[in-house]
Formats: structure tokens, C-alpha cells, sequence
């Protein structure tokens, strides 16, 4: 029985797919190294660990009297592609039911009604720069150039609240964060996390002394002795208690679907990697840590570096391969 292998893609399972197809997907970059392969959908691997990207030798022959199979979109099958067959456009039969097709490199699909097409958006299968056509336009257009989209962007804010973040799977359109936007969500995460770590000292303040008023109501002038020591612990656990709250605060939105603090989603920004995939908690971590030892190294000016890198990426984010992208709306 010929191999089958599933391609798990940010929590969206799609497959399954011959051996061959697979090959020819890694070698015309259908298959991303993040995106995860299984045969039976319990175990999974990264596709980078397996023989399918280019830079791993296939540990199995194929037979060359087998057909090459052509590569195909891994979330859905192709109705048509470009090379091979026809592909509808301009030159393309009309449609007397306004019905759409999108492409994906070489390969277009469809035909879809425009609700199932919106769908395609908010699951977050394709982004506001999938090129689209319908009978009646001239040519192919980026969707957030289309009348037919702008005001369906426009009211479910494509990208915000992980309704449909937008996916990176072509040409690097992408539109990182400016210095100012960065700057501004640090001015609001810092008024929020000074707001955090001050509450959660005085709580901490607050149970310490209710502790101390019921020993020595109990000890009596015993418990004089432990007055001092029980007050240095209440110090600093709330310390503690205070780093680890900010830390949360930090880190956590940034793993979650929504990628993004307060300051961040305020000022229409997120972190991602550099496929335009979520942030794992450990990352997010390792982020937040080497961001604030930088900053206290140098002064700060480890974010200068947004000002001259091409992806506009401060030096915690090229330390660990990270993005501050703009939400498209």
C-alpha cells in the first residue's frame, strides 16, 4: 500500500498525500519547515526533520516509471493550475454567477461563492494578498485591492484577535511595525506592568500584615521575636511575586492566538516568527528575557536596530529570529 502522510499547518490538518507529492512539495516550497508531517495523525514530526525539505536526502527511491505527481496546495485540491491546464481568468469561460478562484503560486482554485471565499479569510487558509479573480475583471488582483473585500477587511479587522492573521506564504508583502508603533505599545505595556507589579505588591503587603495582626494576637508579645523576620519574607515574596506577574503579563499574550500585550494590540502590532507563525511560550519567554537584559546592557539602544534592519527588527528579535508585524486591515 502506497505511504500516506498528513501536513499539520498552525492547528489545520490537510492530506493525505502520496510520498511523491510530498517530495514535490518540499522541493518547490509548499511545505514549510514549521508545518508538521504524520502517517497516522497522533504522531508528528517538524517537516525540517523529515526527508521531504530539500536539505534532507530521501532515504527511499522512487520508482522512475511512476508519473511525477504535480504539487498542490496543502489545504485544499486544486480544480485547475497553470501549468498543464487551463487557468480562469480575463481569457477564461464568464461566469454567470459571480464565482470566484484564487491562486497559490502556479495553481488556482475554485470555482467559490464569495461567502465561502470570505470563509477562506477568517479560517485564515489564505491572506489579504491572495490574488483573486472573477468574470469581469481584467486581471488577477491582491484581494485587499478588490471593492468586493475591502469593506469585509475593513469590518472584521483581518490579522486582530486572531480572527485571521494574516499567513506568510509567498513573497515577504508584509508589513512590519514602524519604530513609533513599537515605541508606543512599550510606553503603554510599561503603564500596564507598573500597574500590575504595584498591585500585586501591596496584596502581597496586605496579607503579610493581616498574617503578622493574627500571630501576635495569638502569641501575644511572643511573637515580637518573628515580627522582623516575617516581614523581610513578605518583602520579598512580593518582589518575586511582582517580577513574575510583569513576566507573565509579557509573555503570555504574545504565545497566545492573539500574539500581542495591551500596548501591542493598542497600538495594532503583534510578534510572530518568521513564517508568520504563533510564538510558543518558551520563545516568548527566551524573548522577553534577552529583550530585557539588552535594554539593561545597552542602554536601550539594542531597539535602535529597528531603524536600519530590512525586516525593522530590534536585536532581541534577530537573536531570536522573530517579527513585530502590522495588523492589515
Amino acid at each position: 500500500m502506497e505511504e500516506e502522510y498528513f501536513v499539520r499547518r498552525r492547528g489545520r490538518v490537510a492530506g493525505p498525500y502520496e510520498y511523491e507529492v510530498m517530495m514535490k512539495m518540499g522541493k518547490t516550497g509548499k511545505l514549510f519547515k514549521s508545518d508538521e508531517v504524520s502517517e497516522d495523525q497522533v504522531s508528528w514530526s517538524l517537516a525540517e526533520e523529515t526527508e521531504f525539505l530539500p536539505e534532507r536526502k530521501p532515504v527511499r527511491t522512487v520508482r522512475v516509471t511512476d508519473p511525477e505527481p504535480e504539487p498542490v496546495n496543502i489545504f485544499e485540491t486544486p480544480v485547475t493550475t497553470a501549468v498543464g491546464g487551463p487557468r480562469p481568468g480575463p481569457s477564461g469561460a464568464p461566469s454567470t454567477n459571480k464565482e470566484w478562484h484564487y491562486s497559490y503560486g502556479d495553481l488556482t482554485f475554485g470555482p467559490l461563492k464569495e461567502s465561502e471565499l470570505k470563509q477562506k479569510f477568517m479560517t485564515k487558509e489564505i491572506t489579504t494578498k491572495t490574488k483573486v479573480w472573477t468574470d469581469g475583471m481584467a486581471d488577477w488582483e491582491e484581494a485587499d485591492r478588490v471593492k468586493t473585500f475591502i469593506e469585509f477587511f475593513k469590518a472584521i479587522r483581518i490579522g486582530g484577535g486572531g480572527i485571521a492573521d494574516p499567513m506568510y506564504i509567498g513573497n515577504d508583502d508584509r508589513l512590519y511595525a514602524t519604530f513609533m508603533q513599537r515605541v508606543g505599545a512599550e510606553i503603554i505595556d510599561a503603564m500596564v506592568g507598573c500597574t500590575i507589579s504595584v498591585a500585586v505588591y501591596f496584596a502581597t503587603a496586605s496579607f503579610v500584615s493581616i498574617f503578622l495582626v493574627f500571630l501576635i494576637g495569638i502569641l501575644g508579645k511572643n511573637a515580637e521575636n518573628f515580627v522582623f523576620e516575617i516581614s523581610a519574607m513578605g518583602v520579598l515574596v512580593g518582589v518575586i511575586l511582582s517580577f513574575v506577574s510583569v513576566m507573565l503579563y509579557y509573555v503570555k499574550p504574545i504565545a497566545s492566538p492573539k500574539m500581542a500585550t495591551v500596548g501591542k494590540s493598542a497600538m495594532g502590532i503583534y510578534v510572530c516568527k518568521l513564517d508568520g507563525s504563533q510564538l510558543s511560550f518558551g520563545v516568548a519567554f527566551l524573548r522577553y528575557l534577552i529583550k530585557t537584559i539588552t535594554f539593561g546592557l545597552f542602554l536601550g539602544f539594542g531597539c535602535l536596530t529597528v531603524l536600519f534592519t530590512g525586516k525593522k527588527q530590534a536585536l532581541h528579535d534577530l537573536m531570536i529570529e522573530t517579527l513585530v508585524l502590522q495588523r492589515v486591515e
